[in-house]
């Protein structure tokens, strides 16, 4: 994995070069991925907005908009109070993702972040590989509901999570 920052006019942006030779605006638009290969799905989730399933040809990717959630979403849909590059939620999630990926945790590979900034506000979006037969914990238990090996596994896997220091409340 090799991440390198690429300046745009209002922003950057954080890609894998070793995923995307080189990055454009256009990979965090939809209709931008028309030309190789229109938009393959939506994942469904009860989350905030909805996950883009998108495609080069080869690979798919999941590509997300950064949306507020809570009283603030009611107001701000997807804006966030700019306190540098290194603080924006993209570029921290990127990071993250990469930390983990890279030691070998169930989580997506970060391929590229942005972020748009505007004055003290700023947007943002994040481009990651897609986990093939990705399935919902709910689907999960649905099809497993009294599987010790099944809970079993989700209690490993939560405890490498938390001993990267990485807890979520979901």
């Amino acid at each position: 994995m090799t991440d390198t920052v690429k300046k745009t006019s209002d922003g950057a942006i954080l890609y894998d070069t070793d995923v995307l030779n080189q990055v454009s605006e256009g990979v965090f638009i939809p209709y931008g991925w028309v030309s190789v290969s229109s938009v393959g799905g939506v994942l469904n989730s009860a989350g905030r907005g909805h996950t883009l399933i998108v495609s080069d040809g080869t690979n798919d990717f999941v590509l997300r908009h950064y949306l507020r959630g809570g009283l603030p979403g009611t107001m701000i849909k997807d804006a966030y109070v700019w306190a540098g590059e290194h603080h924006t939620r993209s570029f921290r999630e990127w990071h993250l993702l990469s930390k983990l990926w890279k030691r070998g945790l169930p989580v997506p590979r970060p391929v590229a972040a942005r972020y748009c900034r505007s004055g003290l506000i700023y947007r943002a979006d994040l481009l990651t590989s897609r986990i093939p037969g990705i399935r919902s914990l709910a689907q999960r238990i649905l099809e497993r509901p009294g599987d010790r090996e099944f809970w079993h596994s989700i209690g490993s896997a939560l405890q490498r999570f938390h001993l990267e220091n990485v807890y979520h409340a979901d």
